[in-house]
């Protein structure tokens, strides 16, 4: 999506912010309207709480330090995502929820992968995520950022089964030219943002994405990375090249 960004609470969205708040109110939603009704009340006090827990200051007992940010689109709060820079019981690293006005629009995706970015950039290797167990959407999205599954977890305060995934932060995307008939190995590229392995060579065959993923994290760690502006996250054309997502890909 275009002009679609997270940033941190901030003044500037304080009317598209309440009017967020309000949505809650209106669908008769009292977890969510509860949680931010406070912006309502006294909006800069909010900001300031918000500031602070980001910082690890005056947290209540029981909390986490957690960096709070707006999913912001066409300049209008769409979603709000909370990345805690500890792992909670049954709620994880990061909880996200979308404005009743704006679901079912592709943006629960895109703000679970904005916060995996924001919780690389905080030292967190591999996030955490929870869903209730019935609730199909947020498995798919989870999923979809490739969340493994690690398993259930009961919140006996909410009297629900979650689903329990792991999702790797830094988890590399490898793109593997189809160059078969010139050579029996060709070159394969690895994007993360916009850093990019030059290329390897991995011999035609059947290759699991597990070990794919091993060797990115090797020449992550080990090699040279170039940063380029104009480095794309994924090649302009997709059809010619092959994504290994979660199973044995042929390359």
């Amino acid at each position: 999506m275009k002009d679609l960004f997270l940033t941190k609470p901030s003044k500037e969205y304080e009317k598209s912010f309440k009017d967020y708040v309000l949505s809650y109110e209106n669908e008769e939603d009292e977890h969510y309207f509860d949680m931010y009704k406070a912006a309502i009340e006294n909006f800069d006090q909010y900001l300031n709480r918000l500031e602070n827990n980001s910082k690890g200051i005056d947290i209540p007992e029981g909390w986490v330090q957690t960096s709070s940010f707006w999913l912001i689109h066409n300049s209008e709060v769409v979603g709000v995502t909370r990345v805690r820079h500890q792992e909670v019981d049954t709620a994880g690293h990061i909880g996200y929820d979308i404005s009743p006005c704006h679901r079912k629009k592709g943006y629960g995706s895109e703000i679970l992968k904005l916060a995996l970015e924001e919780a690389r950039k905080i030292g967190i290797q591999e996030a955490i995520a929870t869903c209730n167990v019935e609730n199909i959407i947020s498995k798919k999205i989870i999923e979809k950022n490739n969340g493994k599954l690690l398993g259930t977890v009961f919140d006996e305060e909410e009297n629900e089964e979650l689903y329990k995934y792991s999702i790797l932060t830094n988890s590399s995307i490898w793109f593997c030219s189809k160059a078969k008939g010139k050579s029996k190995d060709f070159p394969c590229f690895m994007f993360l943002g916009n850093y990019k392995i030059q290329y390897v060579h991995i011999i035609e065959g059947s290759i699991a994405a597990d070990t794919l993923q091993a060797i990115s994290w090797k020449l992550f760690n080990t090699s040279t990375v170039s940063k380029s502006a104009g480095a794309p996250k994924y090649p302009p054309d997709e059809s010619s090249f092959v994504w290994p997502p979660n199973s044995h890909v042929q390359i």
